[in-house]
């Protein structure tokens, strides 16, 4: 991995743990209810994922939560289908 991409993964990972910190509550997602900024990042998500990205351990669980959504299983089965 080189220095510039781990320096956006780092930089996602502070959002995320800033905004888990501040808004999250006991909701699991950036502002506590799943909401438009938790799509803008599910590509993201997925993206850390499928390249095996080791996030620290609120981000992992923030992603877990995203990627356990069902609309998330129904938008990833969508997209296998098609190629």
């Amino acid at each position: 991995m080189g220095e510039g991409v781990a320096a956006n993964i780092a930089r996602i990972c502070d959002i995320w743990e800033d905004c888990l910190e501040r808004f999250g509550g006991d909701g699991g997602y950036l502002f506590g209810a799943f909401t438009g900024a938790d799509i803008m990042f599910a590509p993201v998500v997925t993206r850390f994922h499928a390249y095996g990205v080791d996030l620290p351990a609120p981000c992992q669980t923030y992603s877990d939560a995203v990627r356990a959504r069902p609309d998330m299983a129904e938008w990833t089965t969508g997209a296998i289908a098609k190629d």
